[in-house]
């Protein structure tokens, strides 16, 4: 998708999930969980909506 907004996106996601799971012919069983731990000094670090939106660039440490 080419919102810039991550939470305009993410919502868009989940309508888009919400319209597959209400019209698909097939039963989604499994979805990729991330988890990720951290220091309450470490800034800028966000999980995406998918594993390949995961940067690591705006991370830093205070």
């Amino acid at each position: 998708m080419l919102e810039k907004d991550s939470g305009k996106r993410a919502d868009m996601y989940k309508d888009l999930e919400k319209k597959i799971l209400d019209t698909s012919p097939f039963v989604i069983i499994h979805q990729q969980l991330e988890v990720a731990g951290l220091r309450k000094n470490l800034k800028g670090f966000a999980l995406g909506p998918s594993f390949d939106t995961n940067f690591v660039g705006p991370v830093s440490k205070q």
